[in-house]
């Protein structure tokens, strides 16, 4: 079984990036970072929407974990220079999707 760590943000180009992997025989774990300023939990709704199409793709069960990244960005915003926020912003979504891999027993991350 081949696994990999699939970061969704509800855009086009990680659902694009994980069919193509579906199509290849991996199978995704799902990894999103999202806030509370999601008005109606429009966006969590998305994401998981986009993996149910997803999973149509594939005879496996597809799995998917959601952060809350709302003390995340406010660390950032009180701790450190502003400029940074989207640099140590991603650097916080890769470390945790190879945490995820490690407990998925997964090397890929996407």
């Amino acid at each position: 079984m081949r696994k990999f760590i699939s970061l969704l943000s509800g855009g086009l180009d990680s659902s694009i990036a994980a069919y193509l992997m579906i199509k290849r025989g991996f199978i995704p774990v799902f990894l999103s970072f999202l806030t509370s300023d999601d008005a109606n939990h429009s966006m969590k709704n998305k994401v998981i929407d986009l993996v149910k199409l997803l999973s149509k793709y594939t005879n496996n069960e597809l799995k998917i974990y959601i952060i809350n990244h709302d003390n995340n960005l406010e660390a950032f915003k009180q701790f450190c220079d502003r400029k940074l926020t989207c640099v140590l912003c991603k650097r916080l979504m890769l470390r945790t999707a190879k945490c995820l891999g490690s407990l998925e027993n997964t090397k890929i991350h996407l």
